[in-house]
């Protein structure tokens, strides 16, 4: 998988949280701006967007179980 494909696929699912669409890509755990590579996104909606901005660690922390389990779902439906 390239770059490319994978912010292809990314950007066709839901958001990870609460899986409402359309998403933005999502630089994690790092923003953009802290180094995060293209590689690193996930589809957020641009409410649970703004909220990881915002809340940090916390927001990560908080979400934790959503997040394992999209993580999880990537590795099943990887092929």
């Amino acid at each position: 998988t390239t770059c490319d494909e994978w912010v292809r696929r990314v950007k066709n699912m839901g958001c990870a949280i609460c899986w409402k669409e359309p998403v933005d890509l999502a630089h994690f755990p790092r923003t953009k701006g802290a180094g995060a590579d293209d590689w690193k996104v996930i589809p957020l909606c641009r409410e649970h967007h703004s909220a990881q901005h915002a809340g940090g660690k916390d927001w990560l922390w908080e979400n934790r179980i959503q997040l394992f389990d999209f993580f999880y779902l990537m590795v099943v439906h990887a092929e």
